[in-house]
């Protein structure tokens, strides 16, 4: 665990279709608090799509381009160990992060696609 690990997220589960969806949940730091917003990464850090989660029942979850700054991503916490439940889109089978995109430092899960 280097110093910047803020906490652990674990994705259940972690081999899935395309189109899942999967729990995250959270320990340390990250189960005190966080955002509710993710970035699945491909194997060269690329960020594909940004995505949140049902945890905020006021913002339905939705997914939508990194670079859209059409779509906000809302400062709002979430507290507790989870689950936190995150809807994939449609992705190639192949190996991805999945990386927490409004908590800093990001920490990330590996995610596989079949």
């Amino acid at each position: 665990m280097s110093s910047e690990t803020i906490g652990f997220m674990s994705a259940t589960p972690a081999t899935v279709d395309s189109s899942a969806t999967i729990e995250l949940w959270f320990s340390g730091d990250l189960a005190v608090s966080r955002g509710g917003y993710y970035v699945i990464l491909d194997g060269g850090g690329t960020e594909l799509v940004a995505l949140n989660s049902d945890a905020n029942p006021e913002v339905p979850p939705h997914s939508f381009l990194p670079t859209d700054t059409r779509v906000p991503v809302l400062d709002y916490g979430l507290t507790g160990p989870g689950p936190d439940r995150i809807s994939l889109p449609n992705l190639p089978p192949g190996q991805y992060r999945l990386c927490t995109l409004n908590s800093k430092p990001r920490v990330c899960v590996e995610l596989t696609i079949v």
